[in-house]
């Protein structure tokens, strides 16, 4: 009898992770700061992560933060806060989703779809209306695919040009640097109108000033504006203090005070571009709907400390049904085609409860009022 050899055995790939979820908890931080790295590529702003998710937010009672464990490491996120929202005469409880994330090792496995469908569930149990976000372009495919997700369209980003292109151009195309020097020069005195919308201000006593907190006053003004401005997150004193003073980010704050304190308010975030140069957003301006000398001052106010400090174009989200829309018009800005706006300006929310959020308002662009204020990368 011959005999006959076994034949080795096929080597076996070795057994994966197992990938178990959970509710993160304040402990978390530092493993989910690691995770956001590696996701990323670079070191996460743990300063960001504090003011959102880490108790200073008053918008949030809990850590609303769901992550995927394996190996007893941290390899997945879906993070948000809760919103408090005027809709329909009424105010609702909403979920912005801010942060998803996968360790790059362990994409591939469905995580962050687990993770999102886990949110959805949490969300509707603890009694939010909705859910939603700003998808990215590789986000969006999931969240207005399978997610079932609807994009809030039209979605209103105006701009208005500033000059501020010569430094830009000599180092990029030092041939066009006349022209550019041209469009400077011609942007320079654009900025006439700023100045007297602000000197008619103050010849109207409406002054701009410096603001460093957020007091009492803010409430009332709210109250004022609240019917007008149909689905809105709740713009009060609380709100307005944690979202421009409390955070990590720099703003220029600004009140209108027309002799017995602040009356109105407005934000400005000044930045480096990506391509060259400075750019800056308009996140905030919240006047009474009667006050247009006073919202055309603040308006005139932010145009010229965007040029003073560099940057060549001037950005807000001014929805359909802001009272002062025909102020952002009259000082020059233009709705920016759509092509033009990048990733992030893209809003989208799923409805978890119809008895509370009506489908047919809150998924329209025009019942909505967005800023600044409501976006999660500024």
């Amino acid at each position: 009898m011959t005999d006959v050899q076994p034949t080795p055995a096929e080597p076996s790939e070795p057994a994966r992770p197992e990938i178990t979820y959970r509710a993160a908890v304040p402990a978390d931080r530092e493993a989910v700061l690691a995770m956001l790295e590696r996701a990323f590529g670079m070191p996460h702003d743990a300063a960001r992560w504090d003011w959102i998710y880490g108790g200073g937010n008053p918008l949030s009672s809990d850590l609303q933060c769901w992550v995927a464990e394996a190996e007893g490491r941290i390899v997945g996120q879906h993070a948000g806060y809760s919103l408090r929202v005027s809709h329909a005469g009424r105010e609702i409880s909403g979920y912005i989703s801010i942060e998803s994330a996968t360790d790059p090792a362990f994409q591939g496995r469905g995580i962050s779809t687990i993770l999102t469908q886990i949110a959805h569930e949490e969300c509707a149990e603890h009694g939010h209306a909705y859910i939603a976000g700003f998808p990215n372009e590789f986000s969006g495919r999931a969240r207005y695919g399978r997610e079932g997700w609807v994009e809030v369209r039209p979605f209103p980003v105006y701009v208005r040009p500033l000059g501020n292109l010569s430094p830009i151009v000599r180092g990029r195309k030092p041939a066009l640097a006349p022209a550019a020097g041209a469009l400077d020069a011609a942007a320079r005195l654009g900025l006439l109108p700023a100045r007297v919308a602000v000197l008619r201000g103050r010849l109207a006593s409406a002054r701009v000033l410096p603001l460093d907190r957020v007091g009492p006053w803010a409430n009332a003004l709210w109250e004022e504006l609240r019917p007008l401005l149909g689905t809105a997150q709740v713009r009060d004193a609380r709100f307005l203090q944690w979202r421009y003073f409390d955070g990590p980010y720099s703003y220029l704050r600004y009140g209108l005070d027309r002799g017995d304190g602040p009356c109105g308010f407005a934000a400005l975030a000044v930045r480096p571009f990506k391509a060259g140069g400075r750019t800056a957003d308009l996140m905030e301006l919240l006047v009474r709907p009667d006050d247009r000398a006073g919202a055309s001052a603040l308006i005139g106010k932010a145009i010229l400390d965007s040029h003073a400090r560099g940057a060549f174009a001037l950005r807000a989200i001014v929805s359909p049904r802001h009272p002062h829309l025909g102020a952002f018009r009259n000082a020059g800005f233009a709705s920016l085609p759509e092509r033009f706006r990048g990733h992030g300006y893209s809003y989208g929310l799923k409805v978890l409860d119809e008895r509370k959020a009506i489908p047919n308002q809150i998924v329209h662009g025009e019942d909505w009022y967005l800023s600044g204020a409501d976006l999660d990368f500024l």
